[in-house]
């Protein structure tokens, strides 16, 4: 499948790249891509793993009364505060 850059940044860093590693330009494409996607892919499982710590963390809280939110907000009978 053909790729073609047309963006001129792009294509410059790109080209930079390439003079750097030595690799093609097909192979710094595929490396660079496939970096970015594990790095994205890390931070999801990062940020998923950070709630469901602190989802735990909550779940752990001890319950300090029973009253239920209904009790404490007091609702009309249109489900408004009173």
């Amino acid at each position: 499948m053909a790729f073609s850059i047309k963006n001129d940044e792009a294509d410059e860093l790109l080209r930079e790249l390439v003079g750097i590693t030595g690799e093609s330009l097909t192979a710094a494409v595929i490396n660079s891509l496939s970096e970015r996607l594990e790095r994205e892919r890390m931070g999801r499982e990062s940020k998923l793993g950070r709630i469901q710590r602190a989802a735990e963390r909550f779940r752990a809280l001890p319950v300090l009364n029973d009253v239920g939110v209904d009790d404490v907000l007091q609702w009309d009978e249109n489900g408004l505060p009173i």
